[in-house]
């Protein structure tokens, strides 16, 4: 449900609803048709009426809807639909055989309506093993916990069911969601996993406390069940599951994610609790792992689907949240970004959390022995996080191109996330309720507005990419849908869809398939012991591709497929091979299947799972830690300049290396920095008074150079801080010489006024003089984002005495995040590149020793640019860049038609520069920031806007007027980070894998990493401390790229290093070569190189 920047909002309702409850145009060749109901025969409808006694203020998930489910209930081959009603009893219709979209209403001779009580989701499963698929129903909602008991239909093979839960054991009372079936303990018979969810009390932020997370109820906590010979034991109190009161469980995803041949779960949950991912721990047991295994999750997780998105042969998991993207339905549902809030919740131990729907990708185990999954999160990148209130989310290759789409449903009855309603309507209620006046519900739900809207189809174009064809495709009708399944329901080879709609009809979708040239493969493992079948994966090799799917019925929100699998082949005639990996753990082989077939599959005695634990992830570099750890001390930029799109003060730590064995990592505020000496193959400390003297300063940066001519390396280290005063002695850089391996600072070798929030520092041989000068990037002016100081050039004299000759030529280059010396133009003369946040890659030429920005050539657009490595990686002896930007996977990409851009002034008086952030929808530019956060920032605009409907259409020439022309504006054109080559003065773009675009990326570093003789690259970055409606950009951790010795990169891997990676550097001494790790608040890693050469 909903995104911090209105979450708090939202709970705050929660917290309300609480209160009253206890007080009182193309022409039509889409792939998809609607078919009527008159056509169908299907005319279920999940009517829903609210009335005084039950409404959503008094159950707050009255409008999720009801779930479908799809199988062939009657063993005639064609599938059958089944449709839970909330309202109004459940529905099964009888596929008649004729189209295989007629169905007949059997409902009442089956015996499963279940009219008296609240029914949500619904699992298919031949839980006796007679070769005949019985029905379970969850149920929720009533007071009496005897209407919410599960039901059990089984069935009677005459078309009629008899209801059973009882006698089974799983006549469960709690508040269910959805039912998994599957044999956790692979003892040869179906277990079962029921989904549970909590209840409007413990939804808002007052239950955000740590002691709820002890707290227990098997009312409210999800609930594990053994099967014991046909009768099932609750054994969730030694399973290892969490099952508390903070548990909204809203979706399950059962997956083989470690690929070790047993299943594991992930349990999508709403409101603040995180999601659970629980790994098997092949004992009967699982561990909860999901702080191990992601980054970071969604907030108000929803539906979820388990599938290998990109065809590596590893289940990736795609979870559905509540944030929409037309700016003017992201601004009504846009409250205050609390950074405060959300950093009470981590602190009170509940994770990381984002509204927005994620795709996490499946990036294999952690090491080889550990049988940890990890997962790298890129939804954003892939194109498919912002689709509003969505439920249900299906991956299945819908246009059989060999690629699985995904398909999400959307819609809510009651919005009671609209800023207007909550800020308006319920705020004048909660004060009648204060006031001792009587509050009349109806009224209040009358005033929520409703979300009608069409549904999503993504296809999906390789590389985890996907295309929004929901329109082409056919998703044009708006509804308020939930539950769903794909099926072949006229057994043409492609998948058709229905959907459990609310206050309309169910939509039955035919796929008319708009690439008939693509072809199909079907498994079928239906007509097997639900035991044997479930938790089958199934691979099929096409032309060097791998597709594979498991077989694991439930998925999306609330619905369950007991169907064959289908496979797209694309144009290919056949498939190469298909293998069948069974439960048990023998697998089955097939070669050369032809496209059109249907493979009928059973258990045979070949063994097949040696392939799991290690097929398909390259072996991982050693990573270590380095004897120091970065501590940073506790800072909030965000209330020290209004409106930051991320912190400033989290920079560090940088990293020196010398040629002589010495290693400087650079110490955060009140925190010395520390020198190590390389002795005896290991980092040892060498402390030094000089250093620990100046422990007050927050190192940014820093070089070893023999700055004095004396033959040794000295040390200059240089300063940042976004919260001290401009002109800080803190800001000033410092000097340590080399007094035969005891280190003192310089006094008076630098100017003493020189006072600057540096960001790098590089030294070079400016002026051709002998001597190494300094160049130092001037960062950010303290307290002023996106302004700068001057950046500075220091020359030296010589004797280790450094002046700034260069004042009357100013170097006015903006925020500088990187900078190398390197020759492109060859004339003998060290040039600068310079890569700027808000700005461009700038080349500077060397004229006699000075640099001119005036003279400057621009090698990229403008961008986020956070750093520079140079080398020449093809070895055409021209300078080759790799230059970090912010990458595509974040909401400026996600919402952004044209870049994103900057205006900063001290807007309307205000005392301190406001920055604020834009972006660009169908040719209009619009303020990021939502209504609440930037009139806290500049109050007089407050009488401009006195609603939110006003300011959700306004742009930021609306809001600003005139205004605008007195600020700065900064552009960001390009964002992803580039590869590239000077060759005759100008820039030559080569490109990079996707994966370079995941994150933020800040540093790079080049060496033969395989023993080929090539310089192979490592990319590391990620922003963490951002607002929060942004959320934290951490998908990389540390990528690995070989070169294929034309200089062309193909990602490998990567280092299993998470948080901000801010430096990378080599240390090479004799026969020992180390990659060191910068990583901020946390200890550096230290990687040794040992390549083996490729043979």
């Amino acid at each position: 449900m909903k995104k911090f920047s209105c979450a708090f909002s939202f709970i705050t309702f929660c917290g309300f609803l609480t209160l009253l409850s206890s007080g009182c145009g193309q022409e039509n060749t889409a792939m998809f048709r609607e078919l009527s109901p008159s056509k169908t025969g299907v005319r279920f409808n999940n009517k829903l009426e609210e009335s005084p006694d039950f409404n959503v203020i008094k159950y707050g998930y009255f409008y999720n809807g009801g779930g479908v489910a799809c199988g062939d209930l009657n063993n005639d081959g064609w599938p059958d639909l089944f449709f839970t009603g909330n309202l109004v009893p459940n529905k099964l219709y009888l596929n008649t055989g004729k189209s295989g979209f007629e169905f007949e209403d059997i409902t009442e001779k089956a015996g499963v309506a279940g009219a008296d009580g609240w029914n949500t989701g619904v699992s298919l499963v031949d839980i006796n093993q007679d070769g005949w698929l019985d029905i379970y129903v969850c149920r929720s909602a009533a007071n009496n916990p005897l209407l919410r008991k599960n039901r059990l239909y089984i069935n009677n093979r005459d078309l009629t069911f008899t209801e059973q839960s009882a006698q089974y054991g799983l006549d469960d009372p709690a508040y269910s969601t959805q039912a998994v079936f599957f044999d956790y303990d692979k003892d040869g018979d179906a277990d079962c996993f029921i989904l549970n969810h909590s209840v409007q009390e413990y939804a808002g932020f007052s239950a955000a406390q740590p002691h709820f997370k002890k707290k227990q109820d098997k009312n409210y906590g999800s609930r594990l069940l053994r099967n014991d010979n046909g009768r099932f034991t609750d054994v969730t109190d030694s399973s290892g599951l969490i099952s508390n009161v903070l548990s909204f469980g809203l979706g399950v995803a059962v997956s083989d994610f470690n690929r070790d041949g047993w299943p594991d779960l992930y349990i999508s949950n709403d409101y603040n609790e995180e999601d659970y991912c629980y790994i098997n721990n092949k004992d009967g047991s699982f561990t909860e792992s999901l702080r191990e295994s992601f980054d970071h999750t969604s907030l108000f997780s929803m539906g979820s689907d388990a599938a290998d998105i990109n065809n590596d042969g590893w289940p990736d998991l795609v979870t559905l949240d509540m944030l929409p993207k037309p700016n003017e339905r992201l601004k009504m549902t846009s409250g205050d970004d609390n950074y405060k809030k959300y950093s009470a919740l981590i602190e009170n131990g509940f994770y990381e959390q984002s509204m927005r729907n994620m795709l996490q990708l499946n990036k294999g185990l952690k090491s080889a022995d550990s049988g940890q999954p990890t997962f790298t999160e890129m939804g954003q990148f892939a194109g498919i996080s912002n689709t509003d209130w969505s439920w249900a989310a299906l991956c299945a290759d819908f246009d059989l191109d060999g690629q699985k789409d995904i398909f999400i449903t959307n819609g809510y009855a009651r919005d009671y996330t609209n800023m207007e309603f909550l800020n308006y309507t319920v705020a004048a209620q909660t004060k009648a309720r204060e006031s001792g006046k009587s509050v009349n519900e109806m009224e209040v739900i009358a005033n929520m507005p409703s979300i009608e809207a069409t549904n999503f189809l993504f296809r999906n174009e390789g590389q985890a990419r996907f295309s929004d064809v929901s329109q082409q495709w056919g998703m044009t009708n708006p509804s308020l849908s939930n539950g769903a399944v794909y099926a072949d329901l006229d057994r043409d080879g492609d998948l058709d869809l229905v959907v459990n709609n609310v206050n309309a009809p169910a939509s039955i979708l035919e796929n008319t398939l708009s690439h008939p040239d693509n072809r199909f493969l079907k498994v079928d493992l239906t007509a097997l012991p639900s035991a044997s079948a479930i938790g089958a994966s199934v691979q099929v090799f096409t032309g060097g591709e791998v597709q594979a799917q498991e077989f694991y019925p439930v998925r999306g929100f609330q619905s369950c497929m007991y169907l064959p699998l289908t496979f797209g082949l694309g144009e290919a005639a056949a498939a190469d091979s298909v293998v069948i990996y069974w439960p048990s753990g023998v697998a089955t082989h097939y070669a050369g299947v032809g496209a059109g077939r249907t493979l009928t599959p059973a258990p045979t005695d070949q063994p097949g799972r040696e392939w799991i634990a290690t097929a398909g992830r390259p072996d991982r570099m050693d990573v270590r830690d380095f004897p120091f750890v970065h501590q940073e001390d506790t800072k909030n930029d965000f209330d020290f300049q209004p409106l930051l799109p991320f912190m400033l003060s989290y920079q560090g730590p940088g990293l020196a290396c010398s040629a002589d064995g010495w290693v400087y990592a650079c110490g955060a505020r009140n925190q010395a920095g520390g020198l190590f000496r390389f002795e005896g193959g290991r980092f040892v400390p060498a402390p030094q008074e000089a250093l620990t003297a100046d422990a007050a300063c927050e190192d940014a940066g820093a070089v070893f150079f023999d700055a004095d001519n004396d033959g040794d390396q000295d040390l200059l280290v240089v300063s940042a801080g976004f919260q001290l005063e401009p002109g800080s002695a803190l800001l000033s850089p410092r000097l340590y010489r080399n007094d035969g391996g005891r280190w003192v600072k310089a006094s008076g070798a630098l100017p003493d006024d020189l006072s600057l929030s540096a960001g790098p520092v590089c030294a070079l041989d400016a002026d051709g003089d002998g001597a190494l000068d300094i160049f130092i990037g001037s960062r950010v002016r303290p307290g002023s984002y996106p302004m700068a100081d001057h950046s500075v050039l220091l020359y030296n004299d010589g004797k280790g005495a450094f002046r700034d000759k260069n004042r009357r030529l100013a170097l006015d280059l903006g925020m500088v995040t990187g900078a190398v010396a390197a020759d492109p133009d060859g004339d003998g003369k060290p040039d600068l590149l310079v890569s700027r946040e808000w700005g461009t890659v700038a080349w500077l030429k060397n004229r006699n020793g000075a640099f001119d920005p005036a003279d400057a050539t621009d090698l990229t657009p403008t961008g986020l640019w956070y750093g520079l490595l140079a080398g020449d990686f093809d070895r055409d002896g021209h300078i080759d860049l790799i230059c970090g930007n912010l990458g595509l996977n974040n909401q400026f990409a996600a919402l952004s038609d044209a870049g994103t851009a900057m205006y900063a002034a001290p807007f309307l008086g205000a005392s301190k520069v406001i920055p604020i952030l834009t972006y660009f929808q169908e040719g209009k530019e619009y303020t990021f920031a939502a209504r609440d956060e930037l009139f806290a920032a500049l109050p007089p605009l407050k009488k401009n806007f006195t609603d939110y409907t006003s300011y959700a259409a306004a742009t930021v020439q609306d809001i600003f007027g005139q205004e605008l022309s007195k600020a700065e504006k900064r552009t960001a054109d390009e964002l992803k980070t580039r590869y590239l080559s000077i060759q005759d003065g100008r820039a030559v773009v080569h490109d990079l894998p996707e994966e370079a675009q995941f994150a933020p990326v800040f540093t790079a570093l080049s060496a033969d990493l395989n023993g080929d003789g090539y310089d192979d690259l490592i990319l590391g970055g990620n922003i963490t401390k951002t607002r929060v409606r942004i959320g934290r950009m951490d998908a990389n951790h540390g990528q690995v790229y070989y070169n294929d010795g034309s200089g062309g990169f193909s990602y490998h891997s990567d280092l299993q290093i998470r948080g901000d990676m801010r430096d990378l550097k080599l240390f090479n001494t004799q026969n020992n070569a180390f990659i060191l790790a910068g990583v901020n608040n946390a200890t550096v890693r230290q990687i040794r190189i040992n390549p083996q050469p490729v043979e």
